[in-house]
């Protein structure tokens, strides 16, 4: 192929970022994490109030909580949260079990 080698790496990347950010959205809890994370660099808390505080975003989002995937409980919450933790991370957003939810989406 006639490409320069840097294009190519660009489109990769971009591609893989994409493919990340549908990810992210095409599930409701990713979206919800991600749209939290816009508002603020850092949130702390329990499971259970992470649960909380997702469940109102996502009522301002007015996504359904009702859906199958969505966490009922706090245990379910820290499950989801390692489910999508790398998509999470590569869209900037770090997990610490002990500490909460840190950073901010990528523009």
């Amino acid at each position: 192929m006639d490409f320069d080698r840097e294009i190519f790496l660009d489109a990769y990347a971009d591609n893989i970022e994409q493919q990340n950010e549908d990810a992210l959205t095409s599930m409701p809890m990713g979206e919800v994490v991600n749209a939290l994370m816009q508002e603020s660099d850092e949130w702390q808390g329990t499971p259970s109030e992470l649960l909380s505080a997702l469940e109102q975003k996502a009522a301002s989002l007015r996504l359904n909580t009702a859906a199958r995937t969505w966490p009922k409980a706090a245990n379910a919450v820290t499950r989801r949260m390692n489910e999508i933790r790398a998509n999470l991370e590569q869209a900037g957003i770090e997990i610490d079990s002990g500490k909460g939810v840190r950073g901010a989406p990528k523009e």
